[in-house]
């Protein structure tokens, strides 16, 4: 039996992934919260096997969850579980200690085939673990000037969404700007606070300027 921790603020979501991994006869649900901070609070080690942790959710984030889970518990098992899928967000996770990765919409075969390989090996990425090595190392040289903090790499449409919001545009009239639709523009500052870990976009200009990627003559 494999015993499992699910952390997902959305209690429909919820509900639907626990009604179904209780459904198989391997698995059970043990233990169930909505945000991190409830799940370091009522985690024991002695209980639980794996758990599906949210990465956007309310509150703390589940980056610092898993951080803060891996330091304690070094032979823990946590799938990450997001919308997105984006290969900066996979890396700082793989710093963060994450053993898989799925995106909420992953077909169930792949996260029963995840879970096993977990349990198996403790961690499992579909991407090739080489190929993210290498974009590991390759990060690690371009860490920030200060302390050890590494800074994360920003793609070209998000610093232009940085750089538009600098400037005092509304998110409406950044889309207008870009071509994208209002929703499209609020998912890259989503991504980009998933990024750097921040509960807020403001926070995320103040680690960009601090990570001197944005000056203030650009605006």
């Amino acid at each position: 039996m494999i015993r499992i921790a699910l952390v997902e603020d959305s209690i429909t979501f919820r509900a639907c992934l626990k009604s179904w991994l209780n459904s198989i006869p391997e698995f059970q649900v043990v233990l169930e919260a909505e945000c991190g901070l409830d799940l370091e609070n009522r985690y024991n080690p002695e209980e639980v096997d794996v758990i599906l942790l949210d990465l956007r959710l309310k509150g703390q984030h589940g980056a610092p969850t898993c951080r803060n889970l891996r330091r304690k518990y070094p032979e823990i098992r946590i799938i990450i579980l997001s919308i997105y899928d984006d290969r900066e967000i996979i890396l700082g996770l793989i710093r963060e200690g994450a053993s898989a990765y799925l995106t909420k919409d992953s077909e169930q075969d792949r996260i029963l085939y995840t879970i096993n390989m977990v349990m198996k090996s403790t961690y499992f990425f579909d991407i090739p673990i080489g190929e993210l090595m290498v974009e590991e190392m390759k990060l690690a040289h371009k860490k920030s000037l200060i302390g050890d903090e590494y800074r994360v790499e920003f793609s070209e449409i998000e610093m232009r969404i940085a750089t538009l919001s600098c400037a005092g545009l509304t998110i409406q009239e950044i889309g207008e700007q870009l071509n994208m639709l209002k929703r499209s523009v609020e998912k890259h500052r989503a991504n980009m606070q998933l990024k750097t870990n921040c509960n807020n976009f403001q926070s995320v200009i103040i680690y960009m300027f601090k990570h001197y990627l944005l000056f203030p003559q650009q605006f």
